[in-house]
């Protein structure tokens, strides 16, 4: 990242643990399995708006992901209240491709 020195651009974040996503699961998609899309996750830090913009359309325009939720605290008024100044954008996408069809998930 330009003005950031010691910032990376992809930050690999520790997948959801089992015990999580069993309360999950049971507490939030009243014990739906399937519904639980957020086990592995991945962080991108941008330098721009624009930059990030761009990554979203590259996103939008590839036939193998499948975006199944986007969850925006960057326009809204409340949201450096709740997150302590950061704003991020979250997204959770299937990824449909042979390899991850012939895993079955």
């Amino acid at each position: 990242l330009g003005q950031r020195p010691n910032q990376q651009l992809a930050v690999f974040s520790p997948m959801k643990s089992f015990a999580r996503s069993l309360t999950k699961i049971h507490e939030v998609y009243g014990g739906e399995v399937a519904r639980l899309c957020d086990i592995v996750r991945q962080e991108i830090l941008f330098d721009s708006v624009h930059d990030l913009c761009q990554c979203l359309e590259a996103l939008k325009s590839d036939q193998e992901i499948f975006v199944l939720s986007i969850k925006d605290t960057m326009t809204r008024d409340d949201a450096a209240q709740e997150s302590g100044g950061v704003r991020h954008v979250k997204i959770n996408f299937r990824i449909s491709n042979k390899v991850t069809r012939g895993l079955g998930v």
